[in-house]
């Protein structure tokens, strides 16, 4: 903290290693994206039922719930009275199948949420893959305002990924087999429409400045009585 200089040997530990070590330098209560960062997707209302957050961290149907069933949970969400913006927050998203969410956005087109103020879509630096491709096509087709930080990702990429086996080593190769491109311009990001970082003093403390702006936006925005 006090910008000395210091000296440390760090083991090595397996692949993945387990989400909750991070989780331990939090010093106030997790923001609500961290909260469920290991199921696929999700959904709550939150600002007294005005707002629905609904987070997709993962490009999967899961088998548990499929996601055709869970739209139609997050349909109903939306259609409860009150309701005044949609949260789509993809900054954990590190891709996978960009198809599932398709028909959802197709949906929401044609939503009376679909427009400027009431719509956000949060994307960072783990949004990856298929999630930059749902970003675009969310910015391309609805009114949606991206916010949050540069993605981890090219909107233009290599995809499809397969792999193989080495024989005598074992060791798995990826490759990709299709390059996707989704932008006139091959910039090394998706870039937001509204710039919101996040420090190090907000992760430690559990704030999340994205959530926040939104909400900012939101009370600036609210027609006053």
């Amino acid at each position: 903290p006090a910008g000395e200089s210091i000296s440390l040997d760090v083991p090595a530990t397996p692949p993945n290693p387990p989400q909750e070590r991070g989780i331990q330098a939090f010093q106030g209560e997790q923001p609500l994206y961290r909260k469920n960062a290991r199921t696929p997707y999700w959904a709550t209302t939150i600002d007294n039922g005005c707002t629905v957050y609904f987070e997709y961290n993962s490009c999967v149907n899961d088998p548990k719930l499929p996601f055709a069933d869970f739209r139609s949970k997050l349909k109903e969400m939306l259609s409860q009275s009150g309701v005044q913006r949609l949260v789509v927050d993809l900054r954990l998203n590190g891709g996978g199948n960009s198809a599932i969410l398709d028909p959802w956005i197709t949906e929401i087109k044609a939503s009376p949420l679909n427009k400027k103020g009431s719509l956000f879509v949060i994307v960072g630096r783990a949004t990856f893959s298929s999630a930059i491709m749902n970003a675009v096509r969310l910015r391309k087709e609805t009114a949606a305002t991206l916010i949050g930080e540069p993605t981890a990702g090219k909107p233009n990429h290599f995809g499809e990924v397969r792999t193989f086996e080495l024989p005598n080593s074992s060791i798995t190769v990826s490759y990709s087999t299709k390059y996707f491109r989704e932008s006139d311009e091959d910039s090394p990001s998706l870039m937001p429409d509204m710039l919101v970082e996040q420090t190090s003093a907000d992760y430690l403390a559990g704030r999340d400045p994205v959530l926040d702006a939104i909400m900012l936006d939101a009370i600036i925005s609210s027609p006053r009585k």
